[in-house]
């Protein structure tokens, strides 16, 4: 092997550059990938695959968009109306839950908790409303889902009959006067 262009033009090349070129002869020329027609069928093979898994989702897609059902807004609001009120003074055990949550959170009062819950309710709705929650009620509404937590906690009455709760102050530091 001799140098094509160059300086070197003519000369035999270097012992390392005619093992490098030997080296990268042998591993393409003897790969199973190497003749064109192997290559060919490789391309194909590929393209077969590729149009398979465009046809996979296609199948996966369309029926999922087919069987989407559009809610209308109307029917929005009345769902989401019912998650509030089920008559016209009855709330539902889940908006007396999400009550409860609201107004036990951080700082906040009981009266900006029905404002709140209002907001939530004409904003879903789109309804407003003259007659809501009265902070009365979602001061009783706590109080008794306390009373039940309280007695869910403490099963056993019976056992804490004779405790009760104290202070106890520590004198020995106290200074003599």
């Amino acid at each position: 092997m001799v140098y094509s262009k160059g300086d070197r033009k003519g000369e035999i090349l270097s012992p390392h550059l005619q093992i490098k070129a030997v080296e990268f002869l042998n591993s393409g020329l003897y790969k199973k990938e190497s003749s064109t027609q192997a290559m060919e069928d490789k391309i194909k093979e590929l393209e077969k695959e590729n149009l398979q898994l465009k046809k996979d989702k296609a199948k996966l897609s369309s029926p999922t968009i087919q069987r989407t059902k559009k809610i209308q807004p109307n029917q929005f609001r009345c769902a989401a109306k019912s998650l509030f009120k089920e008559g016209k003074k009855e709330y539902t055990a889940e908006f007396i839950k999400l009550a409860i949550k609201i107004s036990n959170m951080g700082h906040i009062s009981i009266q900006t908790t029905v404002d709140c819950t209002k907001a939530v309710f004409e904003f879903l709705t789109g309804y407003t409303l003259t007659n809501w929650v009265h902070p009365s009620t979602l001061a009783r509404w706590n109080k008794e889902i306390a009373a039940l937590s309280l007695q869910e906690n403490l099963p056993n009455q019976n056992i804490f009959q004779f405790f009760g709760y104290g202070i106890m102050a520590d004198e020995s530091t106290r200074c003599d006067r």
